[in-house]
């Protein structure tokens, strides 16, 4: 519901009041130095009470009115809980709407974001968006880093709670965004290497002997196709095993791209697709929910804690960089990288790989002249 801003001048008791029905409000009286709050108390009534900030200094308008909303938020959180204030009478809802359309899979990110910030909400008590306040975001994050969950995975949590809580503000369920500016720092990354030969082959035989499929899958195309995780999920139809194409429809920027196929990866993946026709499925693997979560499992398993899924795209980067058969642009558009700054960053190259260069260059020697 909107309100009108209704401002008016009273008779001889009061000067000029400015107020939002149901909102407290800041107000003076002709002989009072001070500004004065209305607002409701616990019984609904109406109430004035002297704030102490006085009217002839300037910052003490501020802390007045900062002081009427603090008040206006108390009295949103112990007025009754309309249905839609309550947090899954509408953020579900607002975030299919907002984000379900989109090809790429950020309302599933979304949405599992949001069931962990519900479930700590439902157990602290938080109903509505009103009741959130910032020493609440420092009680989240100390709790989720407890759990073991990164803080650059909180940030990202807390970032969407700020999307919301800024919707909530347009509807009026509240009226700050206490997730605003907290400049929490986010951890460097770990840094992504290249896998060796060896390595590659230990996780393949695990992988070919006990599974999953859908991480055997993942592992193939990452090591042959650079191909990230999500793109692994390809249409069956969209692969061309006699003329060795694939075509990848969840990409990064949401434009389908074809590749060359690997002829090495074929005969695995064509028994792969032969089983999964068989069962009736039309995708190559259906990916879990937290797909990096699993491999990170598996990879510590294996004692290989440095290594990560999508170091297996740095590999091929690497790799076609050392070889020097194959121009940067090729190798790019193989990798479907429109930026040759991001390109670079993938490439892992050593003083070893560079190692040939001196010789390569026609230059005086010092003792020429």
């Amino acid at each position: 519901m909107r309100f009108t801003l209704i401002c008016f001048v009273a008779s001889t008791r009061f000067a000029t009041v400015c107020y939002t029905p149901a909102m407290a409000s800041i107000y003076t009286r002709k002989t009072s130095p001070v500004f004065w709050i209305r607002f409701k108390d616990d019984d609904g009534k109406w109430r004035g009470k002297a704030t102490g900030y006085r009217l002839d200094n300037p910052g003490d308008r501020r802390q007045a009115e900062l002081l009427a909303r603090r008040v206006t938020t108390e009295e949103q959180t112990r007025r009754p809980l309309t249905g839609g204030e309550a947090w899954e009478a509408w953020v579900p809802k607002w975030l299919a709407e907002k984000y379900g359309q989109r090809a790429n899979h950020t309302h599933t990110v979304y949405s599992r974001h949001w069931r962990h910030l519900a479930e700590w909400f439902a157990e602290v008590g938080l109903r509505q968006a009103s009741q959130v306040r910032y020493g609440h975001l420092l009680e989240y994050r100390d709790s989720r880093l407890e759990d073991g969950i990164g803080i650059n995975t909180i940030i990202q949590e807390v970032k969407l709670l700020g999307i919301v809580m800024q919707e909530a503000c347009r509807r009026e369920y509240a009226q700050g965004n206490p997730c605003a500016r907290l400049g929490w720092k986010r951890e460097k990354a770990a840094e992504k290497v290249e896998w060796s030969d060896a390595e590659y082959r230990a996780v393949f035989a695990k992988l070919r002997d006990e599974g999953p499929e859908w991480m055997l899958v993942t592992l193939i195309l990452g090591f042959h196709q650079a191909a990230r995780l999500r793109q692994c999920a390809v249409l069956i139809s969209d692969i061309d095993f006699p003329r060795l194409r694939i075509t990848y429809r969840k990409t990064k920027g949401d434009k389908p791209f074809t590749q060359p196929l690997d002829r090495r990866a074929v005969p695995v993946l064509s028994e792969i697709v032969a089983n999964r026709q068989k069962q009736g499925f039309r995708t190559l693997c259906d990916l879990p929910e937290m797909p990096s979560v699993e491999w990170r499992r598996v990879l510590d398993d294996l004692k290989f804690p440095h290594l990560c899924h999508h170091g297996l795209r740095v590999t091929w980067i690497t790799r076609a960089a050392r070889s020097g058969k194959i121009p940067e642009p090729q190798a790019r558009r193989f990798v479907n990288h429109a930026s040759g700054t991001v390109h670079q960053l993938y490439q892992k190259l050593n003083a070893d790989d560079v190692s040939h260069l001196p010789d390569a260059l026609d230059l005086p020697s010092p003792s020429d002249h």
